[in-house]
Order: structure tokens, then C-alpha cells, then sequence
């Protein structure tokens, strides 16, 4: 039996996905005039939501090998959903090493004030 996703969901998933995007990008707009702190907050963001899934990604894989090792037969009703979150480990690591780059070439984006060198000297 192989499970197929509805075309109504895939529809609806996507809608929200660009609904998301919309607003995340109008918010940035509304906020360009008199705020110097937005790229600071959006980057601070990225990087807090990005370690934020990746941990549960991570933390659904640990679970996902204690089962395994411990020979459980519980589990086998939730362990494609937990195989599924697992499985977004290798996009949080491209968007993760995506915003740990942009970081690093922005010279910390100055996200937490203990990495402003400017306010030590």
C-alpha cells in the first residue's frame, strides 16, 4: 500500500506556504522605514527557528534509534511520522549552513551585543 498525499492538501499546503512568504515579505517592507534593527531581528530569527526544527528533527532521530535498538514493536503506529520529521535533518543542515554563512560574512550581523567589537573600543 503506498500512501499518497491528496491533491486538495498539496493545494492547500502550498497556499500557505506562499500566504507565509507574502506576509513575512510585507512585514520586512513595512518595517524598512526608521528601523535599523530589522536585518538584525531577521537574522536573530532565522537563526533561533532554524536551530529551533532542527533539534526536533534531531530529537526525533535519537528517538527513532532508541526504538531500534531497543527492539520495541509499540511504536509502529507512530513511526512514519516520526521517520517523516526526522527526514527534514538535511534541509535544517542547508538552512542552517545557509544562515551560519550569511552570519560569518556579515561579520556576525551583530545579532547579540557581546559580538559588536565596535562597542569595546
Amino acid at each position: 500500500m503506498e500512501f499518497k498525499v491528496a491533491n486538495r492538501a498539496k493545494t492547500t499546503t502550498m497556499m500557505l506556504i506562499i500566504v507565509g512568504v507574502v506576509f513575512t515579505a510585507v512585514g520586512i517592507l513595512m518595517n524598512l522605514k526608521g528601523d535599523h534593527h530589522l536585518g538584525t531581528r531577521v537574522l536573530a530569527n532565522f537563526l533561533v527557528n532554524g536551530l529551533f526544527f532542527f533539534f526536533i528533527g534531531l530529537g526525533a532521530l535519537f528517538f527513532l534509534a532508541l526504538q531500534y535498538a531497543t527492539e520495541t514493536g509499540w511504536y509502529a503506529t507512530v513511526k512514519r511520522v516520526i521517520e517523516g520529521i526526522a527526514g527534514y535533518i538535511p534541509y535544517g543542515i542547508v538552512f542552517l549552513l545557509v544562515i551560519l554563512l550569511t552570519l560569518t560574512f556579515m561579520h556576525g550581523g551583530h545579532i547579540y551585543s557581546w559580538m559588536d567589537t565596535d562597542m569595546y573600543t
